[in-house]
């Protein structure tokens, strides 16, 4: 797939996840609804596969990054905190650096 598109493919989906979070912070605080969320089984079984899947991304990241601990550890700091938006501004970073490197 060609650079370019790969590019468009991510910023799109990080400027849709961007502003759906926004959108939906702004109509509900997360905060104030939590204790009411938490005991939804189906709530419950989302976050702990978001983090799974986060887990699993940040070794596929880390793979990539053949293993430097230090170096990819804010990057799973960040991916905890802000998931797939991370996922997709690391990978957009990655890809550029790649495809410079093999220029």
């Amino acid at each position: 797939m060609n650079k370019t598109v790969q590019n468009s493919i991510l910023v799109v989906f990080l400027l849709s996840m961007i502003v759906t979070t926004v959108y939906v912070s702004l109509q509900s605080n997360l905060f104030v609804v939590f204790p009411d969320l938490i005991k939804i089984p189906w709530f419950n079984a989302t976050l702990i596969d978001f983090y799974l899947n986060q887990l699993i991304i940040y070794g596929i990241l880390l793979h990539l990054e053949e293993y430097k601990f230090l170096k990819t550890l804010p990057w799973l700091v960040f991916m905890i905190c802000f998931g797939s938006m991370a996922s997709a501004i690391y990978f957009l970073m990655y890809l550029n650096k790649k495809g410079k490197n093999n220029d």
